[in-house]
């Protein structure tokens, strides 16, 4: 998130892992750049984004919340709300983070069928989808969304051997098992190729697929070039509208 929040890796904007590490003080995020460009920024975050990782740098709103309060709680219908009621100073920048593949993963109730995803994580995923929905709905017709998987998870098939992983798990605790599944174990596919979705009405051509390699460290020039703004040299990414034009 740091590196998708400053257009530079880890080594230059110091946030190396999670907990413990703190923004570099000379890296400049997303959020400042737009509050100096006249935008009213705020980040709706939970997880490990708390505000001693410094990613609420640059942010006029900077609210963390409990990893387990979901777009469909009390918290996600105001947030829609207050979208809908079309109050906030414009022009704006949201930086919304959700938590619903996390554990635990949150089913709604008509999405508890097993043709929603052979796995509660797949049923989840389309519970998600079904939430993002009054989201956008609520938003202004000329929003800028950028929809994006910060990262996959790994997911081990329900046999007989998973279900022995898994009481063993219970049973000996996390600590004495090695962990085969979720997202912190490895760096294959699964894991790092993940989605990245933009709608620009009147900017971008709908329906164009990018099918080169792109990053997360593009993500801040993306977003600048998107505002027509300028992008700063030295990024470690670069703006990826040229690959979709």
């Amino acid at each position: 998130v740091a590196t998708m929040l400053t257009g530079l890796y880890s080594p230059r904007h110091g946030v190396l892992s999670i907990g413990g590490h703190r923004l570099h003080p000379d890296a400049v995020t997303l959020a400042t750049r737009l509050t100096a460009a006249g935008y009213h920024t705020i980040a709706e975050v939970t997880g490990p984004l708390g505000r001693e990782s410094g990613l609420d740098r640059g942010f006029a709103e900077y609210e963390v919340r409990t990893a387990s309060v979901y777009l469909t709680d009390s918290w996600g219908r105001d947030l829609i709300a207050r979208l809908g009621r079309g109050t906030l100073p414009e022009p704006w920048f949201l930086f919304l983070h959700l938590w619903e593949l996390h554990s635990p993963r949150k089913v709604l109730a008509p999405y508890r069928h097993r043709r929603f995803g052979a796995t509660r994580y797949d049923r989840a995923l389309a519970s998600l989808d079904a939430t993002l929905a009054p989201l956008l709905d609520a938003l202004p017709s000329d929003t800028v969304v950028l929809l994006h998987g910060d990262h996959g998870e790994r997911l081990m098939a329900s046999t007989l051997a998973y279900r022995w992983y898994r009481l063993r798990r219970d049973l000996l605790g996390a600590g004495r098992t090695r962990k085969l599944e979720g997202h912190e174990t490895d760096v294959y596919e699964d894991l790092v190729r993940v989605p990245l979705a933009i709608v620009a009405p009147g900017r971008l051509p709908p329906g164009a697929r990018v099918d080169q390699l792109v990053r997360q460290v593009d993500v801040t020039p993306t977003v600048l070039d998107l505002l027509a703004l300028p992008v700063p040299a030295g990024l470690d990414g670069v703006s990826v509208l040229p690959a979709i034009r």
